[in-house]
């Protein structure tokens, strides 16, 4: 049976949620992304919460962030922060990625933008050796929460209590019994494995990826990088 996949980074390696054609749906941690080469051959579509496609010499960050963040109101908008430079991934520390990234696109990096710098990396790797890479593609998960709730954006920030209960509702209403499946997520691992919003996200992702008739990107036409991977962030649009 066809899969449809979500995926988030989170302390323990990478939170997956999987859904299938009759809209059940199952989760497991992944200690590596190379782990994803198992599932998919099954999948239709593996939807990632990290940049893929990344700048090289260039001082405009991606049009994908950007035409993201215009699809986000003033509070959400800073959620979309840029994705790092392809120069920035060899730096050892924060201030020699940071400064990398200046001499690339004469802009510095911000901490949490260096904070995901390793996942980074590791899905670039995988990226550059799966024979499924056309399965792979970038999401940000607010963004597509925009999209599912009729393009209107969340209200609460995603770590509040208000969030996640926006959050949830938004996936109960795709996929009932998300509430539950949520709960037994978090009830398997603990805090310090994956946080609650990382099981969200990749949920979301899933949800998404179920809807893969109706998956749009931005820009319409992605721009590539040096190694041909899309620019893009996809989202569903269900209305």
């Amino acid at each position: 049976m066809t899969k449809y996949l979500g995926l988030d980074g989170c302390r323990a390696g990478w939170f997956m949620v999987s859904m299938d054609e009759d809209g059940d749906a199952d989760f497991r941690m992944l200690c590596a992304i190379d782990e994803l080469s198992a599932y998919l051959p099954d999948a239709a579509v593996a939807l990632i919460d990290v940049p893929i496609g990344l700048r090289g010499r260039h001082t405009d960050e991606r049009q994908c962030d950007r035409e993201a963040r215009k699809r986000l109101p003033p509070g959400r908008k800073s959620s979309v922060f840029p994705a790092p430079s392809r120069c920035a991934l060899d730096g050892n520390s924060y201030a020699e990625a940071s400064e990398l990234n200046r001499a690339c696109t004469g802009r510095g990096l911000s901490r949490q933008t260096f904070a995901i710098i390793p996942k980074i990396c590791e899905v670039d790797r995988f990226m550059g050796v799966t024979p499924y890479r056309h399965k792979v593609r970038e999401i940000h998960p607010e963004v597509c929460f925009w999209a599912l709730n009729g393009e209107r954006a969340m209200t609460f920030r995603k770590k509040s209590r208000a969030g996640y209960e926006e959050r949830l509702a938004v996936l109960e209403r795709y996929c009932p019994g998300a509430a539950s499946l949520v709960a037994r997520a978090l009830g398997t691992y603990r805090r310090r494995e994956v946080a609650r919003d990382d099981v969200l996200d990749a949920f979301v992702g899933a949800v998404t990826a179920a809807h893969h008739g109706s998956l749009k990107q931005v820009p319409d036409v992605p721009e590539r990088d040096e190694t041909g991977l899309p620019m893009e962030i996809v989202f569903a649009m269900t209305v």
